[in-house]
């Protein structure tokens, strides 16, 4: 649990989790699957933990859910590139 770790190890520790849920999302969008990232059980971690009842010495930090689109989807325009990057 939190408890255990410096808050060095578990900032580091949020930070992996992170990179593995946004893998997750590019990778089931590859294959046409939507998600949304779920971030709220920080902020109501005792009514989730009881519904979902994580197992003894972990904590949930994120719930991701995954589902393919109701009606087809395509990616947006984009801008051009010297419209979103400024060279100092």
């Amino acid at each position: 649990m939190e408890e255990e770790f410096s808050e060095v190890e578990w900032m580091m520790a949020l930070e992996s989790v992170s990179a593995a849920i946004e893998n997750m999302i590019l990778a089931a969008w590859s294959r046409g699957i939507g998600s949304v990232w779920i971030g709220v059980p920080e902020l109501m971690e005792d009514a989730f933990n009881e519904v979902l009842k994580p197992p003894p010495g972990t904590r949930l930090v994120a719930v991701v859910a995954f589902g393919y689109p109701a009606v087809p989807v395509s990616p947006r325009g984009r801008r051009p590139l010297e419209e979103v990057v400024k060279r100092i």
